[in-house]
């Protein structure tokens, strides 16, 4: 596997996301790529981390499998040239800076004979990032940044600024 990229959009009000994972294999240049890697299969799963911790027992990775993902017959990716698995994730949980919630992306390549090649994992979040009319939404709720990479000096006092000059700049 030389590199994969996850996209995530989330559809009717945040109560479903489509997901798509692009897998690129190494040596897929020419026409004849698909009959090249015939024998190759590929997996992506998504797993919802949280219910790994829920039970004190063994882990139970077939309760936290979240969504299946498929591979798309179309391999004209616009950007990524690579397999595209898509899928669909019911009901997610979103991240946000407040509920960081993550799943765990696993995507593994198995020759014909069903062996191992190669597997990957990564943590991603779902979310929605949009720029609206004079305001940052992430997730439909509006965020406010404030103070972002804000140096004072003061050419009295150098570093150590005035309580009364800071206010005098935010009012002016």
């Amino acid at each position: 596997m030389e590199d994969y990229f996850f996209t995530s959009w989330l559809i009717n009000g945040f109560s479903y996301a489509d997901i798509q994972v692009a897998v690129k294999i190494n040596g897929l240049e020419g026409s004849n790529e698909i009959n090249r890697h015939a024998d190759i299969t590929m997996e992506a799963i998504p797993y919802e981390t949280g219910k790994w911790y829920e039970s004190d027992e063994n882990v139970d990775l077939q309760a936290s499998e979240v969504a299946c993902l498929e591979l798309c017959p179309s391999n004209k990716n616009i950007g990524f040239h690579g397999y595209k698995l898509v899928g669909k994730l019911e009901n997610p949980k979103l991240w946000t800076a407040e509920h960081p919630n993550l799943y765990t992306l696993i995507v593994i390549l198995r020759d014909a004979s069903e062996q191992l090649v190669d597997c990957e994992s990564y943590r991603e979040g779902i979310r929605e990032v949009f720029l609206g009319p004079k305001r940052l939404l992430l997730n439909g709720c509006p965020i406010v940044i404030r103070g972002v990479n804000k140096h004072e000096h003061h050419p009295r006092v150098g570093k150590t600024n005035i309580e009364s000059c800071m206010v005098k700049v935010i009012f002016h």
